[in-house]
């Protein structure tokens, strides 16, 4: 069983902005998160903050690589804004990196 050191700094999540381009699977026309690419991204923050203090298997870590590639599936290359504990946030495709990459290494992929 391989362990992996997960950081607690996304133990907020985001919810939608107020709305304002051209609209994608990700993105508004007014460069909001839609809630698909919210809940993507929540989805990693919640597996990632269930593991922390846990007994870590190797099915919680293909399940954290999932979600990961899920989210940047969905963002692709783009930029959005959200709600993050109050305050808006710029959500990229690298806003998961630390957990996300320490998931893939462990995988050792």
């Amino acid at each position: 069983m391989k362990k992996i050191i997960l950081i607690s700094i996304l133990g907020l999540t985001l919810s939608a902005c107020k709305p304002g381009g051209s609209d994608t699977a990700a993105v508004t026309s007014e460069g909001l998160c839609k809630q698909s690419t919210i809940d993507a991204y929540n989805s990693v923050v919640s597996k990632n903050n269930s593991m922390i203090g846990a007994s870590i298997t190797s099915t919680d870590i293909r399940d954290l690589h999932s979600k990961c590639e899920s989210y940047k599936s969905l963002i692709g290359s783009q930029n959005c804004k959200a709600s993050l504990g109050g305050s808006e946030q710029s959500i990229s495709p690298s806003s998961l990196d630390s957990v996300c990459n320490r998931a893939k290494a462990a995988l050792g992929l």
